[in-house]
């Protein structure tokens, strides 16, 4: 799963709209120039609270990842967030806007895993790993009347292959470079003394999100 499409918006299938107080939304699917989207129309009639696109999807997410989407707005300068909601309906994940001006013309926005932190619910944090469902909500700031549309989303996964490819200088007979994730403390990569530059190169394979690199790096290791 490198990149996958999780709703084209084609149709309106799935989706549902939740409102707090005297807010009302309604969505709507249409079709322009830049393919399909989900149309939400949505007045707070002079209060607050906030509207909510929901769809359930049950999807087994990946160590890291990364959903992507486009949007465009006519609307007030209101709240927007992001939601993932586990399997159990229980806990939250979220991605939040300040309240700003919502684009006229298409944007797309890129949401990697470590983004979306862990917002509420028994889990107490940690990570999701199986998605029930996918929220939009547009949060009164001035509040108002707008219309927001939401199209091509997708999920890519970004987490780290088992083991990078690994290429050395050079290395000492059984301490080669692929030494260094065969999962033994007691090997290791060891160059010659006669190499005075070494050098080490990993190859992710593919553009993933990396957390940080750790490296034990002894200078007088050669035997």
């Amino acid at each position: 799963m490198s990149d996958r499409l999780v709703d084209d918006f084609s149709a309106l299938s799935g989706w549902s709209a939740v409102t707090s107080g005297q807010a009302r939304l309604h969505l709507a699917t249409e079709t322009a120039a830049a393919g399909p989207a989900l149309r939400l129309d949505f007045d707070f009639k002079g209060s607050g609270g906030f509207v909510v696109a929901r769809k359930a999807f049950a999807l087994r997410l990946p160590d890291a990842f990364r959903f992507t989407f486009r949007l465009r707005g006519e609307a007030p300068a209101n709240g927007f967030e992001f939601k993932l909601v586990d399997a159990s309906g229980h806990n939250v994940w979220r991605y939040t806007e300040v309240p700003g001006d919502f684009p006229g013309a298409w944007r797309t926005v890129r949401l990697n895993s470590s983004r979306i932190p862990f917002a509420w619910g028994p889990q107490g944090g940690g990570e999701l790993r199986d998605l029930g469902a996918i929220e939009f909500v547009i949060a009164a700031g001035p509040g108002g009347a707008g219309t927001l549309w939401l199209a091509d989303l997708r999920l890519e996964d970004r987490s780290l292959p088992a083991a990078p490819a690994v290429s050395a200088s050079c290395a000492l007979p059984g301490h080669s470079a692929e030494c260094l994730f065969d999962g033994h403390a007691d090997t290791c990569w060891r160059c010659p003394p006669s190499d005075t530059s070494p050098w080490l190169l990993l190859d992710l394979q593919r553009e993933c999100e990396v957390g940080g690199l750790i490296v034990h790096w002894t200078p007088d290791s050669a035997p």
